[in-house]
């Protein structure tokens, strides 16, 4: 059944972001009671040692902590740094919902963003540096110990604006709240330690272990260095790497159903700061906020969509026209579904499938924001969707992959992923593919898009499905495309694009590929 207003739930989502579920126990790293002896001993307290002989200008044991630190911004990354790491959560998810209700002004958002965003980049580097002076391994720290210090390391060696002494004694602050008064002093003589060692500090020689330098000097997983030299080369894997390390630009996508294109600028400029037009998409734009720019009006009232400029070419490769019949078989939120309705010009029928009955709910929000009539929803899996076969004029998928195309947006990517996930996401996707194959009628066109570039996720995958279904062919995605971009597009006709060979355009990795039922006149 197809319903505008109901969505039928599934058992599955194949979807659903690594890590989605909660734990409970992320909660005990902050359970410092007024109970707590404060000279307990270090054993107690898991992951954190007894410093061998007293340090110097160590905290005593008679201040009474400063319980406001707590709710400062080093004590919102702390809290936010624990969670993302014990519920293996994303942070994007976690810095909006701590933020919505915090007494924070915005220089101590900025603060801790900066901060949250910059520890979970640095990760292993910090990691490395700690490691040279704690003689117990980060690895068996206490988890807000270990946060402390990362977030403590992170602002003495990459944020120049913060002095050295106020990062370190509000990170012994922080201790004395989250752990004890024996593990403050333990911080204390780390930080102390890594501060006069900062003039002489190096990372182990590319020449003696190339892959162990960059992935240190470049804070990337070792598994991922040594992919990306065998695929890219020692140069292009550490101008990628470093690209990944760069914070991206806010894009967002122009709304012509609520607002006509000639008079947007105008419009948008009244609220929104440093908006200039995208040379890759026609409806993409940057911006800038003097707040969240989800509070504006102008967003509230549809007349932009928060986007990628990649997500955007997307929509774009499968050409939707007005009166159509389209399937998006993993919606998700609704990104590109709502890009297709306006290129359709709300016209037609635009069918959503998502597993995820929470993020069908969002989709149709959304939807109502942006003005789109046109789409329904069907909480299903696109693997067993309960629809008629060679109905649909174009279908778009937009598959569950490793993401690590988007690193940039989201490094905790980086840390959230193995090796051996791309195996299981490459059955994953060739399923949904096979299966979602069936809806589309003769003449029908597939946009199969991943943003990843590991070729287990993109050109195994087309050459896989191209090999079992020879009724399908190829198309090349060029005419879709900028001309910027041509020569992003290989021998096989599908788009690759690397982060870090359109710096100037702003571009998260993409794959896209373009595939034709046989048979029929569908452009």
């Amino acid at each position: 059944m197809l319903d505008d207003t109901k969505i039928q739930r599934s058992k599955t989502d194949p979807r659903r972001r690594p890590g989605g579920r909660q734990n409970p126990s992320a909660e005990k790293a902050f359970s410092k009671t007024a109970t707590q002896r404060p000279g307990a001993s270090a054993r107690q307290r898991p992951g954190v040692r007894r410093p061998a002989s007293r340090v110097r200008n160590s905290p005593s044991n008679s201040p009474s902590p400063d319980s406001q630190i707590l709710e400062s911004a080093r004590g919102l990354s702390v809290r936010i740094l624990v969670r993302a790491e014990e519920e293996s959560s994303y942070l994007d998810v976690l810095l909006t919902e701590a933020l919505k209700d915090s007494p924070l002004s915005v220089r101590d958002r900025h603060l801790a963003t900066a901060i949250i965003y910059g520890v979970v980049r640095y990760r292993n580097q910090l990691d490395w540096w700690i490691d040279q002076v704690a003689s117990r391994p980060v690895a068996k720290m206490h988890p807000a110990v270990k946060a402390i210090l990362r977030s403590a390391v992170y602002q003495l060696l990459f944020l120049s604006r913060v002095p050295p002494s106020a990062a370190i004694d509000e990170a012994v602050k922080l201790t004395y709240q989250f752990s004890s008064h024996q593990a403050a002093g333990f911080v204390n003589a780390i930080l102390r330690q890594i501060q006069r060692m900062r003039p002489g500090l190096r990372l182990p020689a590319e020449s003696a272990d190339p892959v162990r330098h960059i992935a240190l000097a470049f804070a990337h997983p070792e598994w991922m260095v040594k992919r990306w030299i065998e695929q890219l080369g020692l140069n292009e894997c550490k101008a990628l790497c470093q690209a990944n390390n760069q914070q991206p630009r806010l894009t967002a996508r122009l709304n012509s159903l609520r607002v006509p294109a000639d008079t947007a600028a105008v419009s948008l400029s009244k609220e929104l700061q440093g908006v200039q037009p995208s040379q890759i998409v026609p409806e993409g734009f940057y911006l800038e906020g003097p707040r969240p720019v989800v509070e504006t009006l102008t967003y509230q009232r549809g007349e932009f969509e928060i986007q990628g400029l990649s997500s955007m070419l997307v929509s774009r490769a499968l050409a939707p026209l007005p009166g159509e019949r389209i399937v998006d078989a993993c919606a998700g939120r609704g990104g590109k579904t709502t890009h297709l309705a306006q290129l359709m010009d709300n016209r037609g029928m635009l069918l959503a499938l998502d597993p995820s009955f929470r993020k069908l709910g969002l989709l149709r929000e959304n939807a109502r924001r942006l003005g789109v009539e046109i789409i329904r929803q069907l909480c299903a899996d696109a693997r067993s969707v309960p629809l008629r076969s060679h109905q649909f004029d174009r279908l778009l998928l937009d598959v569950p992959c490793s993401s690590l195309g988007i690193i940039r947006r989201h490094p905790e990517i980086k840390w959230l992923r193995a090796e051996s996930d791309l195996s299981s996401l490459s059955a994953l996707q060739l399923d949904i593919l096979e299966q979602s194959s069936s809806l589309l009628a003769e003449g029908g066109v597939i946009v199969y898009s991943a943003c990843s570039l590991e070729p287990e996720e993109t050109t195994v995958v087309v050459s896989r499905f191209l090999t079992q279904h020879p009724e399908f062919i190829r198309e090349d995605v060029r005419p879709y495309l900028p001309k910027v971009l041509h020569e992003a597009v290989g021998e096989d006709e599908c788009v690759r694009i690397y982060p870090h060979r359109y710096p100037q355009y702003d571009l998260d990795g993409f794959f896209i590929a373009r595939l034709k039922r046989q048979g029929g006149s569908i452009r």
